[in-house]
């Protein structure tokens, strides 16, 4: 799915968000990977260059190494994730004391 459907369906990240995101963490992107991503998208800047390089990963016209490209989508999909959480809290309610238990449903309950 590219970098646009992405942003389109979840509505806490914006495109700007996203990419004050990627450049305040893109120090934690391998340097080999970063080169790669930096040279082949060198009309990009550096957080555009990686949302690029997603794209093209989505796309599979990306000629990075298979575990460059692991790394890009793993790092853009974890920025994602981060922005979706509040404080390092999610926004969701599903967390392990709000799911309610699930009944046991048998196909003939007068067998027991």
């Amino acid at each position: 799915m590219k970098i646009k459907d992405l942003i389109a369906k979840t509505p806490e990240v914006s495109e700007e968000k996203l990419l004050e995101f990627i450049n305040s963490n893109k120090h934690y992107l391998r340097s080999t990977t970063s080169r790669s991503v930096y040279s082949r998208n060198k009309e990009e800047d550096d957080t555009h260059a990686i949302l690029k390089e997603y794209d093209k990963i989505q796309e599979k016209t990306s000629y990075l190494s298979k575990s460059q490209r692991e790394e890009i989508s793993g790092f853009v999909g974890w920025c994602m994730i981060q922005m979706v959480k509040a404080d390092g809290e999610s926004r969701s309610n599903d967390t392990l004391g709000t799911i309610p238990e699930i009944e046991e449903i048998r196909d003939n309950p007068e067998s027991e």
